[in-house]
């Protein structure tokens, strides 16, 4: 048999027609809580939770880092500085001012010559677990004096002729002879010109395949960012959105829960949701752009947030393999190279640009996936609408 609501009770009718996503199980959109209530926990020392900055220089306004060449008298150099210098500048500086919206403005300060150190200690490194591939932790090693007192060397032979008094941190180029295959971030408070140098990293070899891109990862270890990358493939967790992941990725600006950890989105461009019972619904514009809203958090635990983000083909993304909205989650209590950040799959059957993750933005349209659930943490989070490069995204946590 037919039915036609005309011909039911008017509120039989009204009921029949209710589109499914109108249940009453679904509760009213209402107004986003504090940002502050989607701050997670702390996590150790490199996480995604709340930066200590009394340990990382912060990426706010000129952050001066100071660039030294190193060769070893094994592995004397066979390059010239200005050449190892253009692989870096002005390319990474003019990155971080894009994905900081020019809020962090990264001055490469370096000594134009190479410093010569001992074969001994180019020896000791190269010794090291981490440069014979048997170290697969992430590329952050602070305990291990060995290769801290490369950095130490270096400063002391530069000093007489360097002033380090501004010096937020410390870029070391080693000679491409060396064997420096690997990059790492120590965090060794190195004294100089009555200034304490807080972080370090090593620009290795692998430059030459890497390219810039080598020291905006390494940069972001500086600046208190975990690794991402890891899990199935190599990349299986975050695929090539971020470059605190897939650094040669096609999307590798950072997520919008990083810019906000930086300070570079200010609280009032994140939309939050830690209330149980409650829903919001919020327009989102891209992450590559600086004004509108950027994400909506969904903090469900003390240490565990969904985020959800815009993504386009713009600005440092052009080469994104998908747009649309991406969904993630992070989790503090998750160490730097463990999976802190888990991106979800709107089309787990699928890949592009040889990873999986590449498109797994969340989208309106034929063959597009709207909705995603977490349905053990009782999250939900919708795309109910776009208009133009923005998305209209509604979240709820039961």
């Amino acid at each position: 048999m037919r039915f036609h609501p005309r011909r039911l009770p008017l509120a039989l009718a009204a009921l029949l027609t209710l589109p499914l996503s109108l249940s009453v199980s679904t509760p009213a959109a209402a107004a986003p809580d504090p940002a502050r209530s989607c701050q997670v926990s702390p996590g150790g020392f490199l996480s995604e939770g709340p930066t200590d900055w009394r340990n990382f220089p912060r990426p706010a306004g000129k952050v001066k880092m100071a660039m030294l060449f190193v060769d070893f008298a094994n592995a004397p150099a066979d390059t010239s500085v200005e050449s190892e210098l253009n692989l870096f500048s002005p390319v990474s500086e003019n990155w971080y001012a894009a994905s900081s919206y020019g809020k962090f403005d990264l001055d490469i300060l370096p000594y134009k010559r190479w410093l010569r150190l001992p074969a001994t200690l180019n020896d000791q490194a190269l010794q090291h677990p981490l440069m014979r591939g048997e170290d697969h932790r992430p590329d952050v090693v602070t305990d291990d004096p060995a290769l801290a007192s490369i950095f130490r060397n270096a400063v002391a032979l530069a000093d007489p002729h360097f002033d380090f008094a501004e010096t937020d941190a410390l870029l070391l180029v080693p000679s491409r002879r060396s064997g420096y295959t690997r990059g790492y971030a120590t965090f060794e408070r190195i004294q100089a010109d009555g200034n304490t140098i807080l972080a370090e990293t090593n620009l290795a070899t692998s430059r030459y395949r890497d390219g810039h891109i080598l020291l905006n990862h390494e940069g972001g270890h500086l600046l208190s960012l975990p690794d991402t990358y890891g899990g199935p493939g190599g990349f299986g967790w975050t695929g090539g959105w971020d470059v605190m992941g897939h650094m040669w990725g096609p999307a590798p600006d950072h997520f919008a829960w990083h810019k906000w950890k930086l300070g570079w989105l200010a609280d009032t461009q994140i939309a939050c949701l830690a209330t149980r019972g409650g829903a919001i619904e919020q327009t989102v514009t891209p992450v590559e752009t600086e004004p509108g809203t950027k994400a909506v958090v969904v903090r469900y635990g003390a240490s565990t947030a969904y985020i959800a983000e815009v993504r386009q083909r713009i600005g440092l993304d052009t080469r994104a393999c998908d747009t649309g909205v991406l969904i993630y989650r992070i989790d503090s209590r998750t160490p730097s190279g463990s999976g802190p950040v888990r991106v979800m799959d709107a089309q787990p059957n699928t890949s592009c640009g040889g990873l999986g993750l590449n498109n797994a933005p969340f989208d309106l349209g034929p063959g597009e996936v709207a909705t995603f659930t977490d349905a053990a943490n009782r999250v939900r989070i919708q795309v109910v609408a776009k208009s133009g490069a923005d998305y209209t995204v509604r979240a709820s946590l039961g």
